[in-house]
Parts: structure tokens; C-alpha cells; sequence
């Protein structure tokens, strides 16, 4: 609790020293965004036990942009608090700051950096049958990535990238302090290379990519240290139509390996997104997804994601939409054996106030299977959020 509220005075005088900068300097001043959120959940452990309550949302994002003579510079800041009213332990806390560097060589060359930290407080739960023990556990991800943009030809663009990322994961607390603090999450380690040639041609863009990378879990008793090389190759395009619709679509395959096991498995990469208007100020969205998810941690290898989702739009007037989509996911756990099944659908109604206030009210309904253990978790989340910008 005392990192939600000392980051909550923190955004809090961040927010006023801002709004005076504002007042005083031109279209070059920082500019924040917050949004405040009431949410009512009936589920607020994500678990099969379903215990309602109701909790407050808060995040905040600040940016500056410092232009010099090659090119310019943002500056980054980050929250996002989430306070339960019952359920305390179950309080989340993050925040993050960022700088990102691009400087246009020359007509033919332009150079990008970037250097993050972010700073994690879960709260979460141990639960025994009806026996419930909160947890707190505290992370640390920092991230630093170079780009090489090259002009090869007329309308075609080589992209260099290079990232790395490290994640301290500290003890596990629990509630009252009834058990020690255990460690259960291990450090990681990432490294990324890229490389993306595209060309564009009107409204069609067009190209190919390699990657690869090598994520390394530190040991963890009982786990021991695991490498786990990633590769992928895939081909890409993106299509504007006269209409306005649009359509993106990137497909190949990607590879793991457990050197140690001998383990090696390849499988089909997808994504396709479109969108397109429709008569009467509708629209209509959509999206497949086929791939490796290697950054949860639901599995000590990756998660084989395949999720559909699409939305129907609906502009009453020129400030009001209205929204509703639908999702299906499914996610295999390859270490574990273990497959969730996840369907959600939900209607939204979105009001502009004005060009720096928008108010937005949700309904979420959400459905979560975990054949493993043959655990079904049913979620209602409604909310209403303001979002503002100064």
C-alpha cells in the first residue's frame, strides 16, 4: 500500500507541475494523458471462487519531445494503479519511464534508440479451497533497443533492430506476513536481432523479415537454467483501399528450440487485421492471430496463442460511438500440457465530450477454461472511465 500511495502523490504533483508548464509555453510542452476508472467486477480473485467487488483504476501517461539538429528526443512516463475496495491484497501498482532517441543521419539513413524501466507490484492470491492468503510480488524490467533505417531504393526501407531486456523478480510476500517470503518467480534475460526490408507502392506495402532471438531463465529451485533460442521468418503487406478500408496481413513460421533436450518445434505464424466503413456510420473490425507467446510466464516454455476477435462500430453522432465486440482464444501451455479456453464479448458506449475529455462506458462479460484442472472462471466487469488530456 505505501507504493500505490506514493506514487499516487507523486502522479498527483507531476500532474500540477505540468498543467502550470502548459499554461506557460507553446505546442512544444510536455503532454499528459490520465484516465480514472470505477470498475464493478464479479470476480475479483480471477479464480473459480467468485467474490464481487468493486475497484478504482488509475493511469497516467506524461511525454515531452525535445527536438535537436538531427533529429528529436521523447521523454516518457508511465502509471497505472488499481485499488480494490475489499480485496486489498489484490491491489496492482506500476510505473515506468522511457527515452527514445531518433536522428536522421542522412537523406538515406536515419538511427533510433530507446531505454526503458519499468517497475511492477502484483498483488495476487493463494487459495487453498475456501482458504484465501494474499500475495505481493515485486519486478523490474529494463529494456534498451537500437534501429538502422536504410533507404535501399525508391520506396524500399531496410530496418536493422537490435533489443535486450532483463527482469529481476523479487520474493514473493504474503498477507500478514503468515508464511515467509518465498521466491517463485526466476530472473530473465532477452536478446532480439531483426532484420525487415519493405516497399511500398501507393497504397500497397509490401516485404519480408527474419528474427532471432535467445531468452534465458535463470534457476530456480527445483527448475534448473533454461535457454530457449527463438527464430522466425515471415512476409508481410498492407493494403488502403479507396473506401478507406484497410488490410494488413503477415505470415510465415516460427521455430523454438531446448538445446539442452534436444526439443525443436516449428509452427505456422499468422496475423491478419481489416477494417472497413459500412453504410449508415457503421464499421467493422477484425482480427486472427496465429503464434508463440514466449514472454508469459503461465509456462516455462512459450504458449501457443490462436485468438479471433472482431467489432462492430456504430458513430451516432460525430461524438458518440457505440461499440461491441466478440473474442474466442485459445492458449497450449507446451510445458505443462495445459490448454485455456477464453470467450469474452462486450458493448461499449464512448462519449467526446470535448477535443480533451472522453467518457467511456464498458460491459465485459468473460468466460475462462483451464482443462488442466478442469477450472471454469465466469467474469461481468462493468465500468466507467474519463479520460483527459492536458
Amino acid at each position: 500500500m505505501r507504493l500505490i500511495r506514493s506514487i499516487t502523490i507523486a502522479s498527483a504533483a507531476l500532474g500540477l507541475m505540468t498543467v502550470d508548464a502548459s499554461a506557460g509555453e507553446n505546442a512544444a510542452s510536455p503532454k499528459l494523458t490520465f484516465t480514472l476508472a470505477r470498475h464493478h467486477t464479479t470476480n475479483a480473485l480471477d479464480g473459480p471462487l467468485a467474490l464481487a467487488d468493486w475497484y478504482t483504476e488509475l493511469r497516467g501517461a506524461l511525454e515531452h519531445t525535445v527536438d535537436h539538429d538531427l533529429g528529436s528526443t521523447k521523454l516518457t512516463a508511465h502509471m497505472e494503479l488499481r485499488r480494490f475496495d475489499t480485496y486489498d491484497f489484490e491491489d496492482d501498482a506500476t510505473f515506468g519511464i522511457g527515452a527514445e532517441t531518433t536522428a536522421r543521419v542522412s537523406d538515406t539513413l536515419e538511427l533510433r534508440g530507446s531505454l526503458s524501466v519499468r517497475m511492477f507490484s502484483d498483488g495476487d492470491d493463494f487459495a487453498v479451497e475456501d482458504f484465501i492468503l494474499g500475495t505481493r510480488t515485486r519486478k523490474t524490467v529494463l529494456a534498451g533497443a537500437v534501429q538502422a533505417g536504410r533507404l535501399v531504393a525508391p520506396g524500399t526501407v531496410l530496418v536493422l533492430e537490435a533489443a535486450a531486456a532483463r527482469e529481476f523478480a523479487g520474493r514473493t510476500h504474503f498477507q500478514d506476513d503468515l508464511l515467509l517470503p518465498a521466491a517463485f518467480d526466476p530472473e530473465r534475460d532477452r536478446l532480439r536481432l531483426g532484420a525487415t526490408l519493405t516497399r511500398t507502392a501507393g497504397s500497397i506495402s509490401y516485404g519480408g523479415s527474419v528474427t532471432t532471438g535467445l531468452r534465458r531463465t535463470h534457476a530456480l529451485e527445483p527448475l534448473s537454467e533454461l535457454l530457449l533460442p527463438e527464430h522466425g521468418v515471415k512476409l508481410h503487406a498492407t493494403h488502403t483501399f479507396e473506401n478507406k478500408a484497410s488490410m494488413s496481413a503477415a505470415l510465415g513460421f516460427e521455430m523454438l528450440q531446448l538445446p539442452d533436450n534436444g526439443f525443436s518445434e516449428i509452427r505456422p505464424a499468422l496475423e491478419v487485421t481489416g477494417a472497413t466503413p459500412l453504410p449508415a456510420g457503421f464499421s467493422l473490425r477484425g482480427k486472427l492471430r496465429a503464434g508463440y507467446d514466449t514472454t508469459s510466464t503461465d509456462d516455462p516454455v512459450a504458449v501457443w496463442v490462436r485468438r479471433a476477435e472482431a467489432e462492430l462500430g456504430y458513430q451516432a453522432t460525430p461524438s458518440i460511438l457505440f461499440s461491441t465486440g466478440i473474442f474466442d482464444e485459445r492458449r497450449d501451455n507446451l510445458a505443462i500440457g495445459n490448454r485455456e479456453m477464453l470467450y469474452g464479448l462486450y458493448g461499449e458506449a464512448a462519449w467526446q465530450a470535448n477535443e480533451n475529455l472522453n467518457l467511456v462506458l464498458r460491459v465485459d462479460l468473460k468466460r475462462h477454461r483451464i482443462t488442466l484442472y478442469d477450472i471454469e472462471k465466469r467474469t461481468v466487469d462493468v465500468q466507467l472511465a474519463a479520460t483527459r488530456k492536458l
